[in-house]
């Protein structure tokens, strides 16, 4: 079985070449297994480094609000001179009345739910790109930190909303056929040995997976990091392994959302592995800019973009 692993886009601040070299060659690879590990939505809107500047989302969308409210407030004034114009007339001549304004299509009630969902509306394109690529593959999306931001936010900002939002709210996931975990639930067994999750941890010492394996003793593919490469740790007398895989990212380091580096130690790219005899055989594949393009090898094949 061939399965890969695609996490990190950060989405708006997504690479948009990496992502269609990667939909370019998955086109071509077939996997029937795809396995979303995490922050493929960024949502910085609803950061906690966000509360109080004008990225945050109710920031965002108060100047929206206020022109909607001067809209309404506008109607009311015109639906007010029109009834005193009506009552003007002699009642004899009212037919000759003019008809009132047209009343705005525009809510009332404050709602942000429209604003939420337009919010994630690249992630949830992103994911059903990769289905209609995929009709039959068996998907499972692991939510990151950045992902679940809404949730939070939400939870703290407008309560009476956060039982509406959901991952098929957001994302369309459940209509996808696309199953899911939550970042807070532990990492989740798929195929062979391999567990998948975002990842908490962080280093500044190679791939965090290499402390998430020993920690949790099971074979992981995770994200979170934005590096890439695959470790092991061997048991040669009991002839038993533990493999771990970072899956890199596909976001774009200069990207407005991810100022908060200047330098990146991170590999752009993503995950496969060839599943046979119930033992999965990882490998990451990175992404390469070089001066003909973005360049990947997979199984033996070049792609570029």
């Amino acid at each position: 079985m061939k399965w890969a692993f695609v996490g990190d886009l950060q989405i708006p601040y997504h690479d948009r070449r990496a992502v269609e070299l990667f939909m370019k060659a998955m086109k071509w690879w077939k996997p029937e297994a795809i396995d979303f590990v995490g922050d493929i939505d960024d949502q910085l809107e609803y950061s906690q480094f966000s509360t109080g500047t004008t990225d945050e989302f109710f920031n965002q969308i108060a100047k929206q609000y206020k022109e909607d409210e001067k809209v309404v407030a506008d109607y009311e004034k015109a639906l007010a001179a029109h009834q005193k114009q009506v009552d003007a007339l002699d009642p004899r001549m009212k037919f000759l009345a003019p008809p009132p304004p047209a009343a705005p299509s525009l809510p009332r009630e404050y709602n942000p739910l429209p604003f939420v969902k337009a919010n994630a509306q690249g992630a949830s394109e992103f994911y059903g790109d990769v289905r209609k690529q995929h009709k039959n593959a068996d998907m499972h999306s692991s939510l990151g930190n950045h992902d679940i931001r809404v949730f939070k936010y939400m939870n703290k900002k407008a309560p009476e909303y956060v039982d509406q939002i959901t991952p098929n709210m957001l994302w369309g996931l459940d209509d996808l056929g696309i199953t899911w975990e939550l970042y807070e639930e532990p990492p989740k067994k798929r195929f062979a040995d391999i567990y998948v999750h975002h990842g908490a941890t962080v280093t500044d010492t190679g791939l965090a997976v290499r402390g998430d394996i020993e920690k949790y003793n099971i074979s992981l593919v995770r994200g979170h990091d934005h590096r890439g490469g695959v470790v092991y740790k061997s048991h040669p007398i009991s002839r038993s392994s533990l493999v771990g895989m970072g899956t890199g990212h596909l976001c774009d380091p200069k990207g407005y959302g991810l100022r908060y580096t200047i330098n990146p130690s991170w590999e752009q790219g993503f995950g496969i592995a060839h599943v046979d005899n119930d033992k999965a055989h990882l490998q990451f594949i990175p992404i390469r800019n070089t001066d003909e393009g973005y360049v990947l090898f997979l199984d033996g094949k070049k792609f570029t973009n």
